[in-house]
């Protein structure tokens, strides 16, 4: 009688496992998302850019290579003072909300 119950106690202790494994990633995508727009918002990208600017057909933006370049590029150019994850942070977010690149 005990094995059963010992069974399904490791059977829902598995899962329950797996499933607090899935969830960090999801809100560390949301976070990342969030943490994004942050950046931007405090660099005031908006003051040169549109949301028209990043959606395709209004953009010449071709890879994600060329968007970490651009990226890079602004914030170089305006001094605003990213470290390299602050820019990957930042392309993430320009990618998963308007380019969609691969």
């Amino acid at each position: 009688m005990k094995n059963p119950l010992l069974l399904l106690g490791a059977l829902l202790s598995a899962f329950t496992f797996h499933s607090a494994q899935a969830t960090p990633s999801s809100q560390s995508d949301s976070n990342n998302l969030h943490a994004g727009k942050q950046l931007m918002d405090q660099a005031r990208c908006m003051r040169c850019h549109s949301v028209m600017s990043f959606h395709a057909g209004y953009t010449k933006m071709e890879s994600l290579g060329n968007l970490k370049k651009q990226v890079k590029l602004c914030d170089s150019n305006l001094k605003v003072g990213w470290f390299d994850d602050e820019v990957d942070t930042v392309v993430d977010y320009l990618n998963q909300t308007y380019y969609h690149f691969k």
